[in-house]
């Protein structure tokens, strides 16, 4: 099959769509997805943040084709959202409520997985930056958890609310979409293509197109560039410190709109981050819940309500508030997958162990989660389907 992509530059990021729908960022300024605050960096591995190769190669000028599986016409792209760095994506996953999920996530260079996984066997060929991976274990929808975080459990801050009964069941992963597939390079010269499970060269500066953001399915329909869905992102820290925002606030751009002023849709407090000052949390990956009325105050809207929206996200390395948690004895780490309602308070959602990431990456303290998303567990149907058979069996 192969797959088209379109491109657009978003202050050295690009974002793509491809025939089948996929929207994905590539990471191009050093200190932005493995290490967004400059601090572990270079004494475990100098060079895991340079930049992804085909970015500069190409350019990503809008509509420029990444190598030759490309097809012909220029597929849709997205306006750039205020010029900023994006750093992680969501469309609004209001609707998508099944009993069970499998989080579907991305990884960077310097992340490998448990023995035995695919994430292990790709990270060991140096191919895992540009995959993406779907969990083997499914979780309870984080709609159950609403209103039930319980602030203060940790000593004097008041804004972690538990570990989740999701957290901590262990699990492996399978791998849903090669690098190849949406024409990234694993081996240093972009448009080369290499199939999964081909060992590569080592990961070395400048080496690997390293998948940034992921969501799943299209934010721009119709090819006009424009937003045909709503969505939220969030920035890297060091973008935020120039426009005067956090890495932790969640942003928005409703449909149709393409890009707008960084109004934050939910600040980090409502999220419980930043507890240790300003844009001392990265949120670096994420799933958003717009359950209640729509966007943010750049649209009209309320932005995140408390216990009606929600969101799933991951914190960047260096974020204080997993360096307390880690101190406070907890497993977490920047592959941790967190839980909000936006009652200023988080939780524990999903451990990287859950996911079959290793822990200890490729150097310690390094198993980082990019991207994230979610499909059905196998055999679930959406509590709203079921609802509607429910309701055909009624009026029978």
């Amino acid at each position: 099959m192969i797959h088209r992509i379109g491109l657009a530059t978003f202050s050295g990021l690009a974002i793509s769509v491809s025939a089948s729908g996929q929207v994905f960022l590539l990471d191009d300024l050093p200190n932005t997805a493995e290490d967004p605050f400059g601090l572990l960096l270079p004494a475990a591995g100098a060079g895991f943040t340079a930049p992804s190769p085909s970015m500069g190669a190409f350019g990503y000028f809008p509509g420029l084709p990444l190598g030759p599986v490309i097809g012909p016409g220029v597929p849709p792209h997205l306006v750039p959202p205020n010029g900023t760095f994006i750093n992680a994506i969501s469309d609004d996953k209001e609707r998508d409520i099944f009993p069970t999920i499998r989080l579907q996530f991305t990884v960077d260079r310097a992340t490998s997985g448990l023995a035995g996984t695919p994430l292990a066997i790709e990270s060991g060929f140096f191919q895992a930056p540009g995959d993406v991976y779907t969990s083997t274990a499914a979780f309870t929808h984080p709609i159950a958890f609403l209103g039930t975080l319980t602030p203060g459990i940790i000593g004097a801050v008041p804004t972690f609310g538990g570990v989740l009964p999701t957290a901590g069941g262990g699990g492996a992963n399978v791998l849903s979409f090669d690098e190849s597939v949406f024409g990234m390079t694993a081996i240093g010269a972009p448009g080369g293509l290499t199939p999964p499970g081909v060992p590569t060269p080592p990961t070395l500066p400048g080496v690997k197109d390293n998948m940034n953001a992921w969501n799943n399915r299209p934010i721009d329909i119709t090819g006009d560039m424009i937003n045909d869905m709503d969505y939220f992102f969030s920035v890297a820290p060091a973008e935020a410190l120039v426009i005067g925002v956090s890495s932790a606030d969640i942003f928005d751009v409703a449909a149709g709109a393409g890009g707008t002023v960084p109004t934050p849709y939910a600040p980090a407090f409502t999220a419980g981050l930043d507890f240790f000052g300003h844009t001392t949390d990265d949120i670096d990956a994420l799933i958003l819940f717009d359950a209640g009325l729509p966007l943010g105050p750049a649209w009209g809207g309320p932005g995140g309500e408390p216990a009606i929206d929600y969101a799933l996200f991951s914190l960047g390395p260096g974020s204080a508030t997993l360096s307390f948690l880690a101190a406070a004895g907890l497993p977490v780490d920047p592959a941790t997958v967190f839980f909000t309602d936006f009652t200023g308070s988080f939780g524990i959602y999903a451990y990287g162990t859950d996911l079959g990431i290793d822990p200890a990456g490729m150097f310690p303290g390094f198993a980082n989660i990019d991207g994230l998303d979610f499909v059905p567990a196998p055999g679930t149907l959406s509590l709203l389907a079921l609802a509607g058979i429910a309701a055909r069996r009624r009026r029978a």
